[in-house]
């Protein structure tokens, strides 16, 4: 599974306020659809196709290097 954290979207070009909120927005909406997983406050990665729906932007695969 693709995931996607704050400093995926920072490497995107988000500032890091609009990452933050962005993680956060997708870990209230996964909650709300029953993932309680992501209730927690530690949880900081979460699917990019989440962010992927939030945004509206497709997020590119990393690269391993």
């Amino acid at each position: 599974m693709k995931t996607c954290t704050k400093k995926d979207l920072m490497a995107l070009g988000f500032g890091e306020y609009q990452a933050r909120r962005i993680i956060l927005k997708a870990k209230q909406t996964l909650v709300k659809r029953g993932y309680d997983f992501y209730s927690g406050c530690k949880v900081g990665r979460v699917p990019a196709w989440m962010v992927e729906e939030i945004t509206g932007l497709d997020i590119p695969p990393k690269e391993n290097n």
